[in-house]
């Protein structure tokens, strides 16, 4: 994983599903940010447990639980299209 410096922020860019799978195994909640078209940002908040993927859409405050093949699936999110497109990131406290 990179570390990208923005101001006084810290984000750790993600470029693979195994780094994300790395940083989600601790169990902790994780915040990350998905860079769209134009620099439009999507927030998202992330949590492995059982196996199984929480995500919190910061857009809307929906949630919904994946695997973690569905995770990166364009049928379900974006964020394995995001993670190919280098635009993921861990948002680091």
């Amino acid at each position: 994983m990179r570390t990208i410096i923005e101001g006084n922020r810290k984000f750790l860019l993600i470029e693979s599903q195994d780094e994300l799978m790395d940083v989600l195994k601790d169990g902790r909640t994780h915040k990350f940010r998905l860079v769209l078209q134009r620099s439009l940002v999507s927030r998202k908040i992330l949590r492995l447990r059982n196996s199984m993927v929480r995500i919190r859409h910061c857009i809307d405050d929906s949630v919904e639980t994946l695997t973690p093949d569905q995770l990166l699936s364009r049928e379900f999110t974006n964020i394995g299209e995001a993670i190919e497109k280098k635009s993921f990131f861990e948002e680091c406290p």
